[in-house]
């Protein structure tokens, strides 16, 4: 009677709605939660005694699955910044041949002879306890995973791994939801079938497809598939072809890969493309030039990079005769463009950025827009809204004001060019030469006037902003750059010079000023916040840097931003200046978008938002709607209750996708780095040793590319970590690798596809 109940039960759980937690409930099965079987079913036989936990699986690119219950998230995320650090962590450990030795963690197992279906038990993951804390993750083996995709929703039976106390290993008994129903990867045609091989490795099953699911995919097409059926242990999974996304002679299809695969759109629908349509001749009327200030006389420039192609800020400063500046910053109005509730507000608002990948652009906005309409290009009249600040000699703003205008750009400056024309304008200081060389340069002496007092303005700037303790970590980013093949042939740090800061200068002041207005209106509003670095992070740099001999100075409960400030000072030009810099940017918070103000930690401000960049960041656009809302209705208005609803949920979604964007783009980067390396195997370059731990060495070449020299690969002796010193020594010689160290590599390995580099130390 028992047995004919249990199967009852099971029958319903089949059925249940998957996304009802309390259906699961109802069936003794509470999601991220383990639970002891109910009275009821206590003569289940094999199952009696058993815990059962529900969740997402996460599989990493090594095969292997893992599910957290939501409240280990927490605690995992102290000492790792995103789950997928943990993974990372995780997997290399499993890749190790033996788990090497660990001052506090004991001794290590050897692999064991012992072993299923698949070749693993977990047993190289344990014994990691000090780096997560209490783990009450799952390991899921190879042998479990026929048919599973990341992202599944499962229910596991806990067993115990003999190789580990630390870490629990399940037996999956039930697919209860599946995370996904399309799969995007590469079409390769056999003929009267083909299979679709994920982009992603973490599907661990390429798609068989029918012939006639082909649709019109040839071989080498970069595909998405929807999945027909689920695959098991004896099939793999089925499905059909229902968009090419890149041809197979496409020079950026495996970056269309993964932007498609991240979740997002190439391209804008009929729909939106319509409306836009509509209003691609627009020509701004007699009575909107009435409404607004005309600007179109004013020595107004937009600088930008030399490839950029969208413009939505441009700026203006004049020496005042009281000695001030009037720093005028001038961004495009979308809002104007963008109606709330339109098809492509609707489009933007799922978007919710602009994302850049190399030499690939996903815009917010359809082209129409954000290239042409709202684009301040020169010479052309364009609306804009307009925040002018008055600024004293310390970088105080004495006055200012917000309001809607019209500009015409005298001029598309590059950083480059403005670059130029700041180090002319400071070889004529230094030896007092005369007027401007017009071989040199094509910018007039009025120009070269105006460029003069905006770099004044911009030391002025630096100078507050220092003063009040604005944190600056100035890591380098990698350049890429990509031949007409999509191949990258070159990779370097990206170039930040004193022509980039006068425009982040402006722009910060800007959205420092627009978010001071409208905070003391107190009006529904969207802040950038940044939360202070909570004590035990702090704490942990303290230590790590500590064994660097550096000191962080100051109270560790109530952290400021100058006492990051001041340690990033001490360590410049010193060969650990970029690997502190990098260690203690990770231990900040991230920065948010919020309904509420608390304040920008990094920047050192109490209030801030983002209000210079509408065409291709929606809180922005956001802003200007309010801005506008404000001038053209009354405060009123804009404290009616929908928008601060509005305000609250563009502010959850907006940074949910920013995160999701800042992991695309350096799954990109990542990719066409490896790729990049793939060409240089064999080749030796001068490094520095950037991380130490205790399945690996990290280093970093050219200032931009890291990869990693594994300990099993040191040769001559067994290396075991030093972790108070940052450092690997040799148990036999007593060779010490530390952090910072200079050494020689050869690159030993690279993989496009596992976006990994791997580097061999060269004995000098």
């Amino acid at each position: 009677m028992a047995k004919k109940t249990s199967k009852k039960k099971r029958i319903k759980v089949e059925k249940v709605d998957k996304r009802n937690e309390q259906n699961l409930e109802k069936f003794g099965i509470n999601k991220f939660e383990t639970v002891k079987e109910k009275k009821e079913k206590k003569n289940r036989g094999k199952t009696k005694g058993k815990n059962t936990v529900v969740g997402k699986i996460r599989v990493n690119k090594k095969g292997f699955g893992f599910l957290i219950s939501e409240n280990q998230k927490e605690n995992i995320s102290r000492k790792y910044k995103t789950y997928e650090e943990f993974i990372t962590d995780i997997e290399t450990y499993e890749e190790s041949d033996v788990l090497r030795q660990d001052d506090r963690e004991g001794n290590s197992l050897p692999e064991s002879s012992e072993s299923d279906n698949s070749g693993d038990n977990g047993k190289n993951l344990s014994d990691k306890k000090n780096d997560i804390g209490d783990r009450d993750d799952i390991f899921i083996g190879k042998d479990q995973l026929s048919g599973i995709m990341d992202g599944d929703t499962i229910a596991v039976k806990v067993e115990k791994n003999k190789y580990s106390e630390n870490l629990k290993r399940g037996k999956i008994v039930k697919v209860l939801q599946r995370g996904h129903q399309t799969v995007v990867g590469t079409f390769v045609d056999n003929g009267n079938f083909a299979f679709v091989i994920p982009v992603k490795k973490e599907f661990v099953q390429d798609i068989y497809v029918n012939k006639k699911n082909f649709g019109t995919a040839v071989d080498g097409d970069m595909v998405s598939v929807e999945i027909l059926r689920y695959g098991n242990r004896l099939e793999k999974a089925e499905g059909r072809v229902i968009d090419i996304i890149a041809q197979n002679d496409d020079p950026a299809r495996d970056i269309k890969a993964l932007i498609v695969s991240s979740g997002r759109e190439l391209f804008f629908q009929n729909k939106v493309k319509r409306e836009v349509n509509a209003i691609k001749n627009f020509k701004i009327t007699h009575e909107e030039f009435a409404k607004r200030r005309d600007l179109r006389e004013k020595y107004i420039v937009t600088i930008d990079g030399a490839d950029s192609k969208d413009f939505d800020d441009a700026v203006s400063v004049e020496k005042m005769k009281n000695g001030n500046y009037l720093l005028g910053v001038h961004i495009a109005d979308v809002s104007y463009f963008v109606k709330s509730g339109t098809y492509v507000d609707q489009e933007a608002r799922n978007r919710a950025n602009s994302v850049y990948l190399i030499d690939q652009v996903v815009p917010m906005l359809p082209e129409v827009l954000s290239n042409n309409l709202c684009s301040l290009v020169p010479k052309e009249d364009r609306l804009t809204i307009s925040c002018d600040m008055e600024i004293d000699e310390k970088g105080r703003v004495l006055n200012h004001k917000i309001y809607e205008s019209v500009i015409n750009s005298k001029r598309r400056c590059t950083y480059d060019e403005i670059f130029e024309v700041i180090s002319y304008i400071e070889k004529t200081a230094e030896d007092e030469s005369g007027e401007v060389e017009k071989d040199v340069l094509d910018f007039t002496p009025f120009e070269v006037d105006r460029i003069r007092e905006m770099l004044d303005l911009t030391k002025v700037l630096i100078r507050a902003r220092d003063k009040r303790g604005s944190i600056d970590f100035d890591n380098p980013e990698a350049e890429i750059k990509l031949d007409s093949f999509g191949v990258p042939t070159a990779v370097f740090p990206r170039n930040r010079n004193i022509a980039h800061q006068l425009i982040e200068e402006f722009m910060l002041k800007a959205n420092e000023t627009v978010a001071e207005q409208f905070f003391w209106l107190n009006t529904p509003f969207v802040y950038r916040n940044h939360p202070k670095p909570n004590a035990e992070k702090m704490a942990e740099i303290k230590e790590f840097i500590g064994g660097l001999g550096i000191e962080l100075r100051g109270d560790l409960t109530d952290v400021k931003p100058y006492m990051i400030r001041d340690t990033l000072n001490e360590i410049k030009n010193t060969k650990y200046q970029f690997i502190v810099s990098k260690a203690m940017l990770k231990s900040m918070e991230k920065a948010v978008y919020e309904s509420h103000c608390s304040g920008h930690f990094g920047l050192a401000l109490e209030r801030y938002c983002h209000f210079t960049s509408p065409i291709r960041r929606y809180p922005d656009l956001m802003v200007h709607r309010i801005i506008r809302m404000f001038i053209e209705e009354g405060i009123e208005k804009v404290f009616d209750r929908e928008v601060k609803k509005t305000c609250e949920g563009i502010s959850k979604w907006s940074s949910e996708v920013e995160r999701d964007t800042l992991e695309l783009e350096r799954e990109v980067d990542k990719m066409k780095i490896a790729q990049f390396m793939e060409n240089n195997i064999g080749k030796q370059y001068d490094g520095i040793v950037s991380g130490v731990t205790s399945y690996g060495i990290h280093v970093e070449i050219e200032k931009c590319i890291e990869g990693m020299v594994r300990l099993s690969d040191l040769r001559g002796d067994f290396y075991v970590l030093d972790r108070e010193k940052h450092r690997v020594v040799g148990n036999n010689t007593g060779k010490v690798i530390s952090l910072g160290d200079k050494v020689k590599i050869e690159v030993l390995n690279a993989s496009k596809e596992s976006k990994e580099i791997d580097f061999m130390l060269i004995e000098e």
